[in-house]
């Protein structure tokens, strides 16, 4: 005789009703996603104009361009000991800025994701005895 357990059953109308308060309280962060990635690439090009040097050969092959480099370019050195210091810290997980920018790209798919396997119907495969 076999024994029905909890995770065999349906999902009951207040699992349901839970999971459904927990997508509605993030749907405000979600109208941010849009401006957020339409942003990104320009983000991540500040970034790494401001933390990484330009390379010497610049100024050697243009001598003037020096003058107006910082025009096109926006190193910060003091920026970039900052943020060096603080992607190697462990409490960051030693990742980098850029990827945790990246993290939120990535979570409205996940999202997407997590909802279509929790409303695909649960497929019970017969239980041999």
């Amino acid at each position: 005789m076999l024994s029905s357990t909890s995770s065999d059953l349906p999902p009951t109308h207040n699992s349901i009703s839970a999971f459904i308060q927990i997508l509605v309280s993030h749907f405000p962060y979600l109208s941010m996603y849009n401006p957020y990635v339409t942003a990104f690439p320009a983000s991540l090009s500040l970034l790494t104009a401001l933390s990484t040097p330009p390379p010497s050969s610049l100024y050697s092959a243009f001598p003037r361009a020096s003058a107006t480099a910082p025009a096109f370019r926006a190193f910060d050195p003091t920026f970039a000991a900052w943020l060096k210091t603080k992607e190697a810290d462990d409490r960051c997980r030693r990742l980098k800025l850029r990827d945790w920018l990246l993290t939120v790209i990535q979570r409205c798919p996940r999202y997407l994701l997590l909802i279509k396997v929790c409303l695909s119907p649960v497929i019970s495969l017969p239980r041999s005895i």
